[in-house]
């Protein structure tokens, strides 16, 4: 998901986060509520270190939230 899209989906500002995925911004719970959310995955998800989150199983197939450089995506393995 591209940061343009997740903003829209979240009603941010596309240099928001960028700036929060850089780690050059603070994040307001309300914001951290709306991204979650665009992303579909709980507050808590996005808190947890990635070698914290389990990885569920569904039809033989693995995914997982993956920690990339500050930012949560889905990985599909």
């Amino acid at each position: 998901m591209s940061q343009e899209v997740l903003a829209d989906r979240a009603g941010l500002h596309r240099t928001h986060v960028s700036q929060i995925e850089r780690g050059n911004a603070n994040v307001a719970l309300d914001t951290l509520v709306a991204l979650a959310m665009a992303l579909g995955v709980s507050e808590a998800q996005l808190l947890t270190e990635q070698d914290e989150l389990p990885i569920p199983m569904k039809s033989g197939r693995k995914k997982a939230l993956a920690d990339s450089a500050g930012k949560l995506r889905r990985a599909k393995n």
